[in-house]
């Protein structure tokens, strides 16, 4: 072999073997990699939700009627505090019932006991006290009911002061200081179809 020819085929043996030692690319969509690590998803649970996603009947008008233990993980960075709302939609033609408003929860905080006062506590729509009440919606059947944590950049503020809270005034207020929200969503059925 000829020397030219002879160093052409070590050099072509040398890249040849350098490329298969190379790990292969991640794969690209978008011009991001899809190997790259997801963002944990921000999350609302409870232990008061029993299999079948019912809520514990401790936690209603049929029971004890103490407001449900609730905890949440993987709030986004730059939260700086924490609120919490629960309502249900009753039959067409009703506004939503609003069974729990509270906010100005720290940051540090990443759940809230059963029966818990924490917070600052804004006005349902039962019988309009600053506090929880529990459901007890009437009629056969399952209800469903909507817990929604929302991380909040800041504290919020709200524009009207004087009386109390509702969940509207609370949603208005943070709208643009939303960082994320995590819901849950429970069923419950009332005894005998009450």
């Amino acid at each position: 072999m000829k020397p030219r020819a002879f160093f052409m085929a070590v050099a072509l043996c040398a890249a040849a073997s350098f490329g298969a030692a190379q790990p292969p690319a991640p794969p690209v969509q978008d011009g991001v990699s899809t190997d790259a690590p997801l963002a944990l998803t921000f999350a609302l649970s409870s232990d008061a939700v029993l299999d079948g996603n019912l809520l514990n009947q401790q936690f209603t008008c049929d029971g004890a009627g103490e407001s449900p233990p609730l905890s949440w993980k993987n709030a986004p960075a730059g939260t700086k505090s924490f609120a919490l709302t629960m309502h249900h939609y009753p039959p067409a033609g009703e506004e939503k019932h609003v069974y729990l408003v509270v906010y100005d929860l720290p940051a540090t905080l990443d759940h809230l006991e059963a029966g818990t006062t924490a917070g600052r506590w804004g006005s349902n729509t039962v019988n309009r006290k600053a506090a929880y009440t529990p459901p007890c919606s009437q009629g056969p059947g399952r209800k469903e009911y909507i817990l929604t944590v929302y991380a909040l950049s800041q504290v919020p503020v709200f524009v009207e002061a004087g009386g109390a809270v509702i969940m509207d005034d609370l949603l208005e207020a943070v709208q643009d200081t939303t960082l994320a929200t995590a819901t849950l969503t429970v069923g419950y059925v009332r005894p005998d179809g009450k």
